[in-house]
């Protein structure tokens, strides 16, 4: 949890503290880095800054073709595009775990013998937001809430019909994760070539993971999230993904809601003074700058 959290320490700090929490060096035998150099085919001091952006580059998505706003996603094809997706997302994870460690073990035992053309902060840095993406996006993806929502016209009438037929109003017969209740009604504003290709699903899955992130930064994401969350009373899973909030005055507002639904007051109060607080501060502070 080190690497989500916001802590006002240098990025050097930062990257001393993982390496003293995890003893990483230690776990890295001289065997270990001979296979890393045998398989990058090059020596560690001799990797750049530019090799880990091109390396971190290959896991984003880039559009081809374009959005077709006259289809909606089945609920079949939704399973079939979650598992790849699931898929695709551990695969990242291992990913930027490796590059993560690869750049702690050259920042640590290349001190003083740097490269000038490599830059262990940007690239650790970069590195840290793809990583804080991945494992939200991780969470929503595997985590199964009780409220099913609509992604599309066809899935609404079906969720109806099978409430009016077993006469229940609130939980539907079906599991459903977050990242499907939530985003996917987004699944075809993914732009996609239309010939066929053999690689279509998974340049599908990439779209529609990176479209979390499109529209917002990582905070207001998370934090919209975690509003969704407390709106469907999902209280236990908030409690959960609340480990990735920021820290913020509308975070610190939404923990206090929780709390406040788990019955937990003071907690509560506590946050809601908080919050409060320095809100009226930055409201003073912005109405004198425009006054």
């Amino acid at each position: 949890m080190d690497l989500l959290q916001s802590r006002s320490l240098t990025v050097i700090d930062r990257m001393e503290l993982i390496e003293n929490h995890s003893e990483l060096i230690q776990h890295i035998s001289d065997e270990d880095l001979s296979l890393l150099v045998e398989e990058l085919g090059t020596e560690v001091k001799d990797i750049r800054t530019e090799t880990f952006l091109r390396a971190i580059q290959t896991l984003g998505c880039k559009d081809q073709g374009r959005v077709n706003t006259r289809k909606q996603i089945t609920r079949f094809g939704l399973k079939a595009l979650l598992h790849v997706s699931q898929d695709t997302l551990d695969t990242d994870h291992n990913i930027l775990l490796d590059l993560l460690v690869l750049v702690l073990v050259m920042f640590l035992e290349l001190e003083g013998e740097t490269p000038e053309d490599f830059d262990a902060s940007e690239v650790f840095m970069e590195l840290l937001i793809q990583y804080k993406d991945c494992m939200t996006v991780s969470w929503l993806a595997g985590t199964v809430w009780g409220h099913q929502t609509a992604t599309g016209l066809a899935s609404e009438t079906l969720n109806r019909t099978l409430s009016e037929t077993l006469k229940i109003s609130k939980k539907l017969p079906l599991t459903q994760t977050v990242l499907e209740g939530i985003y996917g009604e987004r699944a075809f504003e993914v732009p996609l070539p239309n010939e066929a290709k053999t690689n279509l699903l998974t340049q599908w899955s990439r779209g529609w993971i990176a479209s979390v992130f499109k529209d917002g930064n990582y905070d207001s994401v998370v934090e919209d999230t975690m509003g969704i969350l407390l709106f469907q009373k999902e209280y236990g899973l908030a409690m959960d993904f609340s480990k990735f909030l920021p820290d913020g005055n509308w975070a610190t507002y939404l923990k206090g809601r929780l709390y406040i639904a788990q019955g937990e007051n003071q907690q509560a109060a506590i946050c809601f003074r908080k919050a409060a607080y320095y809100l009226g501060k930055w409201t003073q502070t912005t109405s004198q700058i425009f006054s």
